[in-house]
Parts: structure tokens; C-alpha cells; sequence
């Protein structure tokens, strides 16, 4: 994108040219855009008064104070690439500023390959261990303990602007679910323009990046006491393109939800506490096998999630079945080649709890897709999205 497409006020503001010049090295010294808008936007309308621009098209902030802290996430992001390499030479920056004023920063730290601190998570634990430290004054008795704060905006921003653009992973998107974090909640990051000229400064809300999760306006019920076949089932844009010649997604859709909830009973053991379980079913392909699982507690703090359990043992009797066939003589082979075929979650059913978004982030890696169909009760209706629809920010081709 050029500037062409910008006010002249905007191109020849000194003020504008002179915040551009100090991002950094990285960075065009003249070409810098800022733009508002959520996810999939084109970039819209621009507020110049006062050198502010709009986000959400409700609220206008002071783009130059953005960039300022831009600028700090990224020089910090790039400190640590001096001083403590990474596994996968990869350094991102995050800061959090809490409600109360607090601000906190941080960067991807990599014990081992399988041991990761994301940076976003990094900054939001620090902030909140900075409050714990400055609450010297205990509450006593008769007195209301303190507030616990809120993020109110997060900055992104990696060490190489040129790297890919600064996404949180689907496990910090999971803290960005949490109750320190506010659907209103900003999230501006700072990336290389599409053009590869220049730098965009994205600003968007936790509501934006997960529009099914902290997007809600209202909670929904994910249990129901209806007979399956005589609920809707609804399929999103994204789900109706890859089902247009699934004239059987209907069945399908209700035959896991069906199996989903046969594993939601309840427990009185020590382990469940008496609480219902959530369930889950997968379904595979090409070779349409279908495991289903519920979520195993070993304390109050420590789950094994549902629809991992039903993938890993879906795809378990699936490399034992191909095990079997690899000894097969090679005539009988061709009638067994579904099961040599590379297996997919072609679709992940919930009962009775929100699909969890690391879940759906490990699902997508390991189909190498994020097309799997996702299939959840809600208020007497059956719903069948794609994991894109509960993350589009991760998945969804930009629209800038």
C-alpha cells in the first residue's frame, strides 16, 4: 500500500514524518502508515485533529504514544536477541499496561525446544507480579480487598520487522481469555506494510481476535436437554464452502455431538469433585474413523482436555491399523490404502464446554489446516464452524 492512497495533509505532516523516522533501522524512514480498523478491514477512515487516528471506529487514541511503545517492545525484542539467543532465532516482543498503570514487558524465552514462555504471556505475568509486589498494604478485616487489575492495551512487536507479523500464538490467545483480560482490551502491533514498503500500526480489540470466545455479549448454554435430531444445525460461511457436496453434514454434525455427550457423565469420585465432565469426539480422514473421549481431572488445577485425548487415540488406532497393513503382501494392500493415507481431523465435536484455544491451535498444526470442522451445541442449536472462525486472526488471509 503507498501513501497515495492517504490526505496530502497526512503525506506532508512534519509531525507525522518525524514520529516515522524514529521507529528504527528496520523501518522506512518516510513511509510509515497507520491506519485503523479490525480484522479484515481495508484501511478506513483516519481522524488527523490533533494527530489522532480512530480504533474500532469508537474510540481515538494518540497514535504517537503508540508508536513510542512500539518502538521500546521492539528495541527490547532486539536486546535479547543479542544477549540470550533462541532455539529458533526467533525473538518477539510484548508489552502489557495494566488498568492501574502498570507496564510490563517481555520476550519468547526457550529452555528447551519443547519448554516455551511465549512473550505475551511473559509480559501479562510480570505486570501482575509487579501488583503483587506494590500492594504493601494488606486488607484487613471490614476493608474490601483491592481491585484486581486489567489489561487495558497490549503492544506487539518483533525484533525483525521483516519477520512475520507479530500474531500471538493460540496459547497466549488463551490468556487473552482469562479474566485479567477485557473483550474491550487493545491490541496494537507493529508489522511490515504488505507492500514491503514501510511499517503498519494495527490496532484492534480482544473482541476482534476471538469473536467466539471473549467476543460474546452474552453466554450461551452448551448443554441441552432436547433430543439431538430435533435441533438446527447451522453452518458457518467457511463451514458451507467446504461442505457444499456433504449433503450428509446434518447426520454427521448430530452423530458427534451425540457421541461427544454420551462421555459427559458425572463423576463422584474424589478426582471430579461430582462435577459433569465435558466431552468430545473426533472424526478422521479419509478414513472416517471416529474417537470420542471426556476430560480426565487429576486434580482441580490439572485436566487432560477432551478433544486431544480423542485425536491422539484416534490417530493411535490409526498408526496401529497401518502397522498391520505395511505387512500385508502387496496385492492385498490396494484394499486397505485408506488406512496407509495421511490422517486428518477432519472434525472435532464439544458438549458442554467452549472449544478450548490451545486445543484448536494444536489440531490445526497437526492437520497442517484450519479447516477442521468444529461442531458445538449452543442454545438448542447445533453449530459447525472451522477453527478460523474461533481464531481469524491466525487463519484467515489479511484483507489490508
Amino acid at each position: 500500500m503507498s501513501l497515495s492512497h492517504f490526505p496530502a495533509t497526512l503525506k506532508h505532516s512534519p509531525g507525522y514524518l518525524s514520529g516515522a523516522t524514529q521507529v528504527g533501522q528496520n523501518l522506512a524512514q518516510t513511509n510509515l502508515v497507520l491506519f485503523k480498523g479490525g480484522l479484515g478491514h481495508p484501511p478506513d477512515v483516519l481522524d488527523l485533529s490533533g494527530k489522532k487516528i480512530q480504533t474500532s471506529g469508537k474510540t481515538e487514541i494518540p497514535w504517537a504514544a503508540h508508536l513510542a511503545k512500539l518502538r521500546k517492545v521492539q528495541a527490547y525484542a532486539q536486546q535479547a536477541s543479542r544477549v540470550l539467543p533462541n532455539l529458533s532465532h526467533r525473538h518477539y516482543g510484548a508489552m502489557v499496561v495494566l488498568d492501574n498503570g502498570i507496564e510490563a514487558l517481555g520476550t519468547n524465552i526457550e529452555a528447551s525446544r519443547k519448554n516455551t514462555f511465549c512473550d505475551l504471556r511473559y509480559a501479562i505475568t510480570s505486570a501482575m507480579n509487579q501488583f503483587i509486589a506494590g500492594a504493601v498494604e494488606r486488607p484487613v478485616s471490614g476493608q474490601a480487598a483491592q481491585k484486581t487489575p486489567t489489561v487495558k492495551t497490549v503492544y506487539l512487536a518483533n525484533s525483525d520487522l521483516q519477520a512475520e507479523p507479530p500474531v500471538p500464538c493460540s496459547d497466549c490467545q488463551s490468556w487473552l481469555d482469562s479474566r485479567y483480560v477485557s473483550p474491550k482490551t487493545q491490541v496494537v502491533s507493529l508489522e511490515q506494510a504488505p507492500s514491503g514498503e514501510g511499517a503498519l500500526l494495527r490496532s484492534r480489540t480482544v473482541k476482534d481476535m476471538l469473536p467466539l470466545h471473549q467476543g460474546r455479549d452474552e453466554p450461551v448454554r452448551l448443554t441441552t436437554d432436547k433430543a439431538l435430531e430435533a435441533l438446527p444445525v447451522k453452518t458457518s460461511l467457511s463451514a458451507s464452502q467446504l461442505l457444499d457436496a456433504q449433503a450428509d453434514m446434518p447426520d454427521m454434525a448430530r452423530s458427534l455431538i451425540r457421541h461427544a455427550k454420551e462421555d459427559t457423565v458425572k463423576k463422584e469420585s474424589a478426582h471430579q469433585d461430582g462435577k459433569a465432565q465435558t466431552g468430545a469426539a473426533v472424526l478422521l480422514s479419509p478414513a472416517g474413523l471416529m474417537n470420542r473421549q471426556n476430560t480426565f481431572s487429576w486434580s482441580n488445577r490439572w485436566t487432560e482436555p477432551a478433544d486431544l485425548r480423542a485425536a491422539a487415540n484416534a490417530l493411535d488406532r490409526v498408526d496401529r491399523r497401518r502397522h498391520f497393513v505395511q505387512k500385508l503382501p502387496g496385492f492385498l494392500k490396494g484394499f486397505f490404502a485408506i488406512w496407509l493415507a495421511p490422517q486428518q481431523v477432519r472434525a472435532i465435536a464439544y458438549y458442554g464446554e467452549l472449544p478450548p484455544i490451545p486445543s484448536l491451535g494444536r489440531i490445526a498444526r497437526k492437520s497442517k489446516s484450519s479447516e477442521t470442522l468444529v461442531i458445538t451445541v449452543e442454545n438448542d442449536v447445533i453449530r459447525v464452524r472451522t477453527i478460523q472462525d474461533y481464531m481469524p486472526e491466525m487463519y484467515q488471509t489479511r484483507k489490508v
